[in-house]
């Protein structure tokens, strides 16, 4: 839809909804905030496009998109590690996973949970930071090729800072 008005984007029948949505948060606010905010975006969007015309009941109620729990590890009910979390078929993934490096891991997320991590996900390297665990889930590549992808993105800034001060 880049480069269509609204309207065009309107007669075309496309759309985007929170039911198109999916989250994943381990922590019950954030994940109601989450659901909150996908929520009142809709309804804004809606009026913005459509004027003052109600929207359809699907958008008058909130479309529970939003999971509350771990993005990376199943637990079986006594806690103990099942096998790797899965993540919902998407196109696009918007994701702030914690940045906490592999020497803080343990100290970060503790001793049991960094070893669960390591033992289901066997094939990545034993010394990468915990975002890697959710790139290689994200995007099906292996972690340590995404580090390439991380440096292009700090080049871009760096450039981008450095012509502004010229």
């Amino acid at each position: 839809t880049m480069g269509l008005s609204d309207l065009q984007i309107q007669q075309k029948g496309y759309s985007v909804g929170p039911h198109q949505m999916c989250g994943i948060e381990i922590v019950q606010r954030a994940a109601d905030i989450s659901e909150l905010v996908l929520w009142i975006s809709s309804l804004q969007r809606h009026y913005k496009v459509h004027g003052n015309i109600t929207p359809p009941e699907s958008l008058l109620q909130l479309s529970r998109s939003v999971e509350c729990r771990d993005a990376l590890l199943i637990r079986d009910a006594d806690g103990s590690v099942r096998r790797a979390a899965p993540w919902p078929k998407a196109d696009y993934i918007v994701g702030n996973p914690p940045f906490i490096g592999s020497q803080r891991m343990r100290s970060a997320l503790s001793d049991s949970y960094t070893e669960a991590l390591r033992e289901v996900y066997t094939e990545l390297p034993g010394n990468i930071d915990y975002i890697m665990f959710s790139i290689e889930l994200s995007h099906g590549v292996r972690a340590c090729a995404k580090y390439t992808l991380f440096q292009t993105i700090i080049n871009t800034i760096q450039v981008r800072q450095s012509t502004k001060d010229h």
